[in-house]
């Protein structure tokens, strides 16, 4: 059996409101004019399992070239239902566990214990818990997950520092080379469908008709070897952890899917692809 996909992996959902993003200087989510943010996939789901079939898997289109096979549908499920939304959080066992049991279940490891403590203070609104935040999410991206890395805090410096209007020139491409460079760092990783939604939303975000934004191939390189340097940031800190080396593989199924990706990427940035 051979099927089609028609639809990208919803890995975060966005809507058309306004990109919240995290300040680790301050305890409440801060709005921009731009995508807002609604839902956080973990990597890890305890004790529940996925009945219905997954979204990305539809009917084949007759204008579609990429085929994908049994196997590569088997991988698509099982990676759509490892990444949860939100919700999730607050319908697992983990719900109920306090923060010292919580903690401790971080300490050793446990991945979806880091996220549950991250949603958990995310959600204490009255509550500066920024460093506790900044901490999950660090430890979370060292321990292997992906889904976190939307929420780097060095991502989030870079995009408080693009959107600060007092920047001159020279600073404001500083600041979006390092953002840029933080979703090219998720692509090394294997989170290459989030490469393409990132960078496609900051350009639709930031797009002057004006003033357009148009990266050369110098910046390019300078985005690709910040992307690295980030990269051996993580990967260190992995190291010393007892860790070892990333393990940045991803089933063939979501190979083909970004794949299909890559092309609405392309079309879409042209240019400024990278």
């Amino acid at each position: 059996m051979k099927k089609m996909i028609l639809v990208g992996l919803p890995i975060i959902i966005f809507s058309v409101v306004g990109f919240r993003y995290f300040d680790s200087s301050s305890s409440f989510t801060k709005s921009v004019n731009s995508l807002h943010i609604d839902d956080i996939a973990p990597s890890e789901k305890p004790k529940k399992e996925v009945s219905q079939t997954s979204a990305l898997v539809n009917s084949i289109p007759s204008d579609n070239v990429i085929q994908f096979n049994d196997n590569d549908i088997r991988d698509i499920e099982s990676w759509s239902a490892e990444h949860v939304a939100s919700p999730d959080f607050q319908e697992s066992d983990y719900s109920s566990y306090d923060e010292t049991t919580l903690l401790k279940m971080a300490e050793s490891g446990n991945v979806f214990a880091m996220k549950t403590l991250w949603f958990r203070y995310l959600n204490q609104v009255d509550t500066d818990n920024s460093d506790k935040m900044n901490d999950m999410v660090t430890n979370a991206i060292i321990h292997g997950d992906r889904e976190m890395l939307i929420h780097m805090p060095s991502l989030t410096a870079a995009q408080s520092a693009f959107l600060n209007n007092t920047l001159d020139e020279k600073e404001r491409k500083t600041a979006m080379i390092e953002v840029l460079a933080h979703s090219e760092f998720m692509a090394l990783r294997g989170a290459i469908m989030e490469k393409f939604t990132q960078q496609k939303i900051f350009f639709r975000i930031y797009l002057d008709n004006q003033n357009p934004i148009k990266l050369s191939e110098g910046d390019k390189d300078l985005i690709r070897h910040r992307a690295q340097e980030i990269y051996k940031t993580y990967e260190n800190k992995r190291i010393e952890a007892g860790l070892g080396f990333f393990n940045n593989e991803i089933p063939e199924g979501i190979k083909k899917l970004s794949e299909l990706q890559r092309k609405s990427y392309l079309e879409e940035l042209g240019d400024n692809a990278i």
